[in-house]
């Protein structure tokens, strides 16, 4: 498949036809969750997520669909896109759900590709960061990832009642 630069001055509905062409089809993980195959983003890429400019500013390729679709506003601070599939660069509109933080939390958990920490491991980990270890040697004790011990010791992205 070959691909081409973007045109510019495109409406937006020239802009999700030339986005959806600018994906490779891949098996979705959860076909249970997600129908059909994932839509890979073959552009810009950012911590995995597909990332693509509109209006002068950049947006994750999965929320811009959505914008396109008219299901969910740009950036409105209580809305997030989240993938049913589990991939990031995938931007099939089917793969796609509209929810807020803590029901992606939740969904993340239940598939196993976020790092819920009990309550009283998250405990230890703040006070072995506030003891001065470091974040890359808390998650290696714990078997998690830095990122998650980063949100962990600073309440950022918890589960409601965790």
């Amino acid at each position: 498949m070959k691909r081409e630069k973007r045109p510019s001055n495109m409406t937006d509905a020239e802009l999700f036809d030339w986005m959806l062409s600018q994906t490779e089809k891949a098996p979705c993980p959860y076909p249970d969750l997600a129908p059909g195959p994932c839509m890979i983003w073959t552009k810009g890429k950012s911590d995995g997520y597909g990332i693509v400019g509109y209006k002068d500013r950049p947006y994750h390729a999965h929320r811009l669909i959505k914008v396109l679709l008219g299901e969910v506003g740009a950036y409105d601070g209580v809305k997030v896109v989240t993938h049913k599939c589990a991939v990031r660069p995938c931007i099939n509109p089917d793969h796609l759900a509209v929810s807020d933080f803590e029901e992606n939390t939740f969904d993340k958990g239940k598939r196993g590709t976020y790092n819920i920490i009990p309550k009283s491991d998250r405990e230890k980990m703040i006070e072995m960061v506030k003891n001065g270890v470091t974040r890359p040697a808390v998650a290696e004790a714990f078997g998690v990832s830095r990122q998650a011990v980063w949100r962990h010791t600073r309440g950022i992205d918890l589960p409601q009642g965790s």
